[in-house]
């Protein structure tokens, strides 16, 4: 068989490289244009406690690969006799997502290599060259991008929802229920909304609170619950009971309290945030929850926290209008701004089109810190645009938006072009001729999305009529 070896690095910052890399295995396997080719993994990762899951991903996944630390992976490697046939006979090496290279900038490594050996570089988001001057097809919506890692994700009813936590997490489906006086899967999401989040950086997280806090047009009779991943959210919590005590915003929005509860220690922490208030906002932390039931809160969501690659990816899989703050914000603008322009050429209803574009237009400056990034004057005028967002609409109309990228801007349909060497070099933008007809997709749309797509828990949220005061898991392990 034709072998093709695809290498990744796994930095400090969590564990997106090797999702990315993951994803793209995963596909390349799935394509029966691919039948010829073996495909071999090579891994480095700076966290040794990553090993073990790393290992099961892709024993799970059925590949031979090469693990090790970044610290011993050339000792590893290069005593390995297997690998090292592996890198004679290889007529390709992809380097995947980190900009190091494993075996491609060792020449230890190098003099192994097949004469006639194709190296090429697939980079994480909006990284489109690489420091060797790789051919590089890079991850991203930019103008020198090739898409987002997208597929169809179908949505889940309360109902699913709640027989998947039950099944393979129990103890997070039983607190669920009972922080929420629920008794069923009819109770918990009619009265609440849950979303799942995750974020390196703490501001954003506060800022999305905000948003679904002041927003006039979700309902005031609604919890918000929120699941939040990583490991962080004593501190998260900390600050927004700080930053809610000094915000006149969220001081006069709906909220009455906040509460975490943190799945490991099972210590509760609340403050007040209006006595006055309507409804509650409850943190789950710490929970680390199935791989399964980490999807199906994705699937049974409309509104999705992110700000990694790969959860940006999985929230538009999804259907999930994403709020995304990048953790590498500067770097990805790209994305957002190409985000917008897409949407400013759809035929969507014009009201729901400015809402869309006003709100991701304004999320960077809205989950800057006031006086050094951004000026209270901006701040409070964004202010004045979110609380007025349709946001119930937004979520019910951005499937019709995420189905479009899946189809004209997904990354998985030009992996076979990219391996036979059919696409070209990021030299002019993939995409172009997609961009000229963007305005044909609603012609595709005939129904209303919620007969595209009709299930929906019910935690969706309708327009509210009163518009005033309205343990293995990837994700565990900081998937960015």
């Amino acid at each position: 068989m034709r072998k093709i070896i695809l290498s990744t690095t796994v930095l400090g910052d969590g564990t997106g490289d090797f999702h990315h890399l993951l994803g793209i295995v995963k596909a390349l396997k799935s394509k029966q244009s691919m039948n010829g080719f073996e495909f071999v993994i090579l891994v480095a990762t700076q966290w040794k406690e990553t090993i073990s899951y790393f290992e099961q991903c892709l024993i799970n996944l059925g590949v031979k690969f090469y693990l090790s630390t970044q610290k011993d992976f050339k000792k590893d490697f290069l005593n390995d006799q297997s690998l090292i046939n592996d890198l004679k006979e290889a007529e390709q090496i992809i380097r995947i997502s980190a900009d190091r290279g494993i075996v491609d900038r060792d020449d230890d490594f190098k003099k192994h290599f097949n004469p006639d050996v194709k190296v090429t570089y697939i980079g994480e988001h909006e990284r489109t060259s690489s420091f060797s001057n790789l051919p590089t097809f890079s991850l991203g919506l930019g103008g020198e991008a090739f898409g987002l890692k997208l597929e169809h994700i179908n949505k889940v009813n309360s109902v699913e929802a709640l027989q998947v936590f039950q099944e393979n997490d129990p103890l997070f489906a039983n607190d669920l229920l009972t922080f929420t006086q629920s008794n069923n899967a009819d109770d918990l999401f009619s009265n609440n909304i849950l979303i799942p989040a995750y974020f390196n950086k703490r501001l954003p997280f506060t800022r999305m609170l905000e948003l679904l806090a002041i927003n006039d047009n979700l309902p005031i009779n609604k919890n918000i619950i929120v699941s939040l991943s990583g490991e962080q959210g004593d501190d998260y919590f900390e600050d927004l009971e700080s930053f809610t005590s000094k915000d006149p915003y969220f001081m006069n929005s709906s909220i009455k309290e906040v509460t975490k509860i943190n799945g490991l220690t099972k210590q509760i922490s609340s403050f007040v945030v209006n006595p006055n208030g309507s409804r509650s906002i409850y943190i789950f932390d710490n929970y680390k929850v199935s791989d399964k039931s980490y999807l199906t809160m994705h699937q049974q969501s409309m509104f999705d926290g992110v700000s990694g690659d790969n959860t940006l990816e999985l929230a538009i899989s999804a259907k999930s209008l994403p709020y995304y703050h990048s953790t590498n914000a500067g770097a990805k603008e790209d994305t957002l701004r190409s985000l917008i322009k897409i949407i400013k050429n759809l035929d969507l209803p014009e009201k729901i089109k400015h809402d869309f574009v006003t709100y991701f237009e304004n999320l960077s400056a809205w989950c800057q810190r006031v006086d050094r990034y951004v000026i209270q004057k901006d701040l409070q005028e964004i202010y004045e645009k979110y609380k007025k967002l349709d946001l119930p609409k937004m979520m019910e109309i951005w499937p019709v938006v995420a189905d479009y990228l899946i189809k004209h801007y997904n990354f998985y349909d030009r992996l076979d072009s990219i391996i036979t060497g059919k696409l070209v070099n990021n030299n002019e933008h993939y995409f172009e001729s997609s961009n000229k007809s963007m305005a044909q997709l609603i012609s595709t749309y005939n129904t209303s999305p919620s007969a595209t797509h009709p299930v929906y828990a019910p935690c969706s949220l309708p327009s509210s009529n009163n518009s005033s005061n309205s343990t293995d898991a990837s994700h565990q392990l900081t998937q960015t």
